[in-house]
């Protein structure tokens, strides 16, 4: 059996092993979007890769503090209580502020509201045209600010 700790590097040892990982799964999900003719993948420098996954486990909230393996505790301000069983821990770095995201499984789900959304045309003849037929006409004195301005192109030209 091959020994794959043997091939990781003085700083790959220092990294819990479900972070190395997930970097290689974004690195292959970047390939295939190339091969599907998304772009070619951008390189991520060590001061543009501003995030790591924790994609199982490693990590653990005790006591107002986070647990990540291979870091130790930190101290975390929790905006609001937790709910359901959390799946993955993302650490981001945003420009000096650190931040943790927790992606959770819950076990009933959220009822969302649907909105539905009106398409707005903004014309010549009137001011917006929405797609359930409705006008809105501009007011006055943008109409006769269009025909100063009529005027002095007019004029400039």
């Amino acid at each position: 059996m091959l020994d794959l700790t043997a091939t990781k590097t003085s700083y790959q040892k220092e990294v819990f092993s479900q972070v190395l990982q997930d970097v290689i799964k974004r690195v292959d999900k970047s390939f295939k979007n190339f091969f599907n003719g998304f772009g070619y993948p951008r390189f991520q420098g060590r001061n543009r890769y501003n995030s790591f996954t924790y994609p199982q486990m490693g990590f653990s909230i005790e006591d107002g503090k986070l647990n990540l393996s291979k870091i130790g505790n930190i101290k975390i301000i929790l905006h609001r209580e937790i709910e359901g069983k959390i799946k993955t821990c993302t650490i981001k770095k945003d420009i000096d502020q650190w931040y943790a995201t927790f992606s959770c499984e819950i076990e009933t789900p959220v009822p969302v509201e649907i909105k539905t959304e009106t398409g707005i045309d903004v014309g010549l003849s009137s001011l917006i045209t929405m797609s359930n037929g409705g006008q809105i006409e501009p007011p006055e004195f943008m109409r006769e600010s269009e025909d100063k301005l009529t005027q002095e192109q007019k004029r400039s030209s």
